[in-house]
Formats: structure tokens, C-alpha cells, sequence
């Protein structure tokens, strides 16, 4: 009786790294960055270890280019909020109670934990570059809305 084998479906390069990065956020989320493995990456991505390093070279890339991704995705939230925000009235306490309310959710917690705990000078940069950009984005908000005085 033939040996039956699991079909193998052909991803993007970009899809492939995707997945990759969910299995190890994933695992970071789960057990911290010193859990964060190549052998248990691809393990949760149903992937060889050596697919991680043709497409990342190491656990350090992988882990780089996961703190800006995850960096990104919680501005993309906050600049989103603001958006939904009425800048009429006193709008401080709305901003800083979404605020915090997103950044005191468990996982972007244990994001910022990690990235100032391992030293990811890069992505610290990379945090603060966006934050600069989200400052922008509430000065212009604010101007629209009549508080321009604020901004």
C-alpha cells in the first residue's frame, strides 16, 4: 500500500514569510523571546528551519523584522482610532484613554516589554519614528477639528 503524502502547496516568497512571522509571533506572544527558536518557528509554520533562514538568514531577522511589523500594525491601530475620534470639544481625555486602552492590551504590552528589555535599538527607532508620524497625524486632526490651538 503507497505511503501517503501530505500535498505540498506552493506559496509567494511574501506569503511564505507571512506565515512565518505569524507562527513567530505566535511563539513570542506564548513564551517570550527566548523561546523564539528557528526548530519551533517552523515547527508552528509547518515549515523546514532551513526555509526560515533562506528567507530571514537567522532567529535575529526574524525577530527584527517581527518587533517593526508588530510596531506598525499597533500605530496603524492607533492612527485608526484617531480617525474615528470627534475633535470637537474636550478631546484629551478621548485620546488618551484609546490610547492607553490600546497599549495596555496584553500583547502590544508584551511588545514594547520585549523591545525595550532586548535592547531592539532598531525597532525602538523605528516606534518612535511612527509615534512622530502619529504626533502629525493628531496635529492635523486637531486642526481640522477647530483645536488647531492644541496641536
Amino acid at each position: 500500500m503507497p505511503v501517503s503524502q501530505k500535498k505540498r502547496t506552493r506559496r509567494s516568497p511574501e506569503a511564505a514569510r507571512e506565515d512565518i512571522l505569524d507562527s513567530a509571533e505566535a511563539l513570542l506572544l506564548e513564551v517570550g523571546p527566548q523561546g523564539l527558536k528557528l526548530v519551533d518557528v517552523a515547527k508552528r509554520a509547518g515549515i523546514g528551519h532551513s526555509l526560515i533562514i533562506h528567507h530571514f538568514g537567522g532567529v535575529a531577522k526574524v525577530q527584527s523584522e517581527l518587533a517593526v511589523r508588530m510596531c506598525r500594525r499597533l500605530m496603524d491601530e492607533i492612527a485608526t482610532m484617531m480617525e474615528s475620534i470627534d475633535f470637537s470639544g474636550d478631546v484629551a481625555p478621548k485620546i488618551i484613554g484609546k490610547v492607553f486602552d490600546i497599549f495596555g492590551r496584553p500583547e502590544n504590552a508584551k511588545l514594547i516589554a520585549w523591545l525595550v528589555l532586548s535592547n531592539q535599538t532598531n525597532q525602538q527607532n523605528e516606534l518612535a519614528d511612527q509615534s512622530l508620524e502619529l504626533g502629525a497625524l493628531l496635529a492635523e486632526q486637531l486642526k481640522k477639528g477647530g483645536r488647531g490651538h492644541m496641536a
